[in-house]
């Protein structure tokens, strides 16, 4: 049983050490280049600057466009309910529609005391009233024609016929192209286009600008953990040195080399050293999730920093 355990923690540290990234600083700028959500954002500022910048050139183009529609009626539309028939008069001198009679027309005598004009285009009887020629309606009875034109008989009428005035609109196709080209704006289009490549050249202003302050910190934050881990190794040594020196104190008292005070006093120093070592070890964590934040990995990711041993290195 010892030994399945054993094995399966052995296992376990091999899987960590292998799960464990080792980065450089190239990398890490590379990360952060990838992953940074600002300079994505000023990115696509950039992208839109350029497509705003294309639309307002685009305005010096002539502008085509096409449209259309169609409309499905039930019904056909008639301007007529049934054939129509239109009374055919005479044009008199001033150039308007009329009966044809005038004052030199010769007058017809009747057999009951009326009279007609033979040479008119009407068919109504006169009769006098108050020495005026006045038409008789079908009931022989005067009207004025211009109060009553329903009353006047003419001979002849042209024919209105119903389909002649329907139009077939059960299927109704509209379709157009329009072609507008701009020939003076006042200088609109000028000043459009060097606004947008202003605005376009100050997009790009700010993802050189995004970027070179994530390198920066990507390189405080890189440095920050190196120098760190440093500290924390510098701790580890200076708590092992002053434990072995408590043992050794230890030792002493009990042979009566050393009084109490002394190895009290080697008792605060491991605590002081002990709470240096718990503060460097969390500045140390902070600084790689600082780290980690800033090339867009996982805060709790363990990363080895391949300029970490860069000391010990050269020194060997």
């Amino acid at each position: 049983m010892k030994k399945i355990l054993i094995i399966a923690c052995c296992a376990c540290c091999i899987s960590y050490l292998h799960a464990q990234k080792s980065v450089d600083l190239q990398e890490c700028r590379q990360l952060a280049l990838e992953h940074n959500k600002s300079l994505k954002i000023a990115e696509e500022n950039v992208r839109a600057a350029q497509s705003l910048s294309k639309a307002a050139f685009a305005e010096f183009f002539p502008n085509i466009s096409a449209y259309g529609t169609y409309r499905h009626n039930q019904k056909n539309l008639s301007l007529l309910g049934e054939d129509a028939h239109l009374p055919v008069g005479m044009m008199d001198a001033g150039g308007n529609f009329g009966t044809g009679i005038t004052e030199s027309s010769l007058p017809t005598p009747n057999a009951d005391g009326t009279f007609s004009f033979k040479e008119s285009a009407i068919n109504n009887k006169f009769t006098l009233v108050n020495g005026q020629a006045v038409p008789l309606d079908t009931q022989g009875n005067p009207f004025d024609p211009q109060q009553n034109p329903e009353k006047l008989l003419w001979k002849n009428y042209a024919l209105l016929p119903k389909d002649a005035m329907a139009f077939d609109i059960q299927n109704i196709f509209v379709g157009g192209i329009s072609f507008v080209q701009p020939v003076f704006m006042g200088g609109k289009i000028i000043q459009l286009n060097t606004i947008a490549k202003s605005n376009q050249r100050i997009a790009e202003a700010r993802v050189q600008k995004t970027a070179e302050e994530l390198l920066v910190n990507v390189d405080e934050a890189y440095w920050r953990v190196v120098s760190v881990e440093n500290k924390v190794r510098l701790a580890k040594e200076y708590r092992n040195l002053v434990a072995q020196l408590d043992t050794n104190m230890q030792a002493l008292q009990e042979e009566g080399l050393a009084t109490k005070a002394d190895a009290l006093k080697v008792k605060v120093k491991l605590n002081e050293a002990d709470v240096s070592l718990t503060k460097a070890e969390n500045g140390l964590n902070l600084s790689r999730m600082a780290l980690n934040q800033l090339c867009g990995l996982p805060l709790e990711e363990a990363v080895e920093l391949k300029d970490a041993e860069l000391e010990e290195s050269i020194d060997v």
